[in-house]
């Protein structure tokens, strides 16, 4: 996941958590950026995932800066939707 900001500059340092919704992944631990604004996450399926193809998975996405609080420091969330093949 490339992290930047609405300039389009990179954000190194930024804290990212990702969760699929519903539960049907593994859920990683928050992760740093690098120095080019990216992070790797991996998952890993659950029992439950639709491991078909057309099927739809939904992710919650969230940034945030590092030593900030979740509810009322600098932050961005985003919901993202990826396909399966």
């Amino acid at each position: 996941m490339h992290v930047s900001d609405t300039r389009g500059f990179w954000v190194r340092g930024a804290l990212v958590f990702a969760r699929s919704t519903p539960l049907v992944t593994s859920t990683p631990a928050e992760q740093v950026t690098n120095q080019s604004g990216y992070v790797t996450l991996s998952m890993f399926p659950r029992a439950t995932f639709p491991l078909r193809s057309g099927y739809h998975v939904q992710f919650f996405l969230r940034t945030r800066k590092d030593g900030d609080s979740l509810l009322s420091g600098v932050s961005s969330r985003r919901l993202a939707q990826v396909a399966t093949r």
